[in-house]
């Protein structure tokens, strides 16, 4: 090869030596996403001070949630309350829920989501016990985009939602 020819051609091959392939996964953007699974992670003991239940009995907190359009009591998902676990203490954690195909799918990807925890009482009303805020255009930017878990931590309440993105 002749030098004339030969610089040209290092010159290619270094270039396309030191071209960076653009990622492909970077680029997706998805318009929907499914909820495959609810995990309670920690909870309150008691209500400013009080017991769910009767704790010196052993009766304690009988769990289950409610997902609904954030700041709103518009349901999203009500679980039915025989799926509820009974005398629950932060001991008994981590609690799982699992959602069957379909899942729950939320296609408003601006919108945000809460999970509001609730104690099961049979004699009388059931209490709220607090709140969990996902937000999913929190979950649409950025370097960590469209991660297949996300665990939201609201004073003592701390719920992971496991996901499926999809369009």
């Amino acid at each position: 090869m002749k030098p004339k020819i030969l610089l040209p051609v290092l010159i290619i091959i270094s270039t396309m030596i030191g071209c960076k392939k653009d990622d492909p996964a970077a680029s997706i953007t998805y318009s929907k996403v499914a909820i495959t699974k609810v995990t309670l992670l920690g909870i309150s003991n008691g209500n400013n001070g009080v017991n769910w239940d009767n704790a010196l009995a052993g009766n304690y907190p009988d769990v289950y949630f409610k997902i609904t359009q954030a700041g709103t009591t518009t349901s999203i998902f009500d679980l039915p309350t025989n799926q509820r676990y009974e005398n629950i203490q932060n001991s008994s954690l981590p609690l799982s829920w699992n959602f069957n195909s379909p899942y729950l799918i939320i296609t408003n990807l601006s919108s945000s989501i809460d999970v509001d925890l609730y104690d099961f009482d049979s004699l009388s009303t059931d209490e709220y016990m607090g709140t969990t805020r996902f937000s999913f255009a929190t979950y649409t930017t950025g370097s960590s985009k469209y991660p297949p878990s996300a665990t939201v931590i609201s004073g003592s309440y701390i719920v992971k939602l496991d996901f499926i993105w999809s369009n």
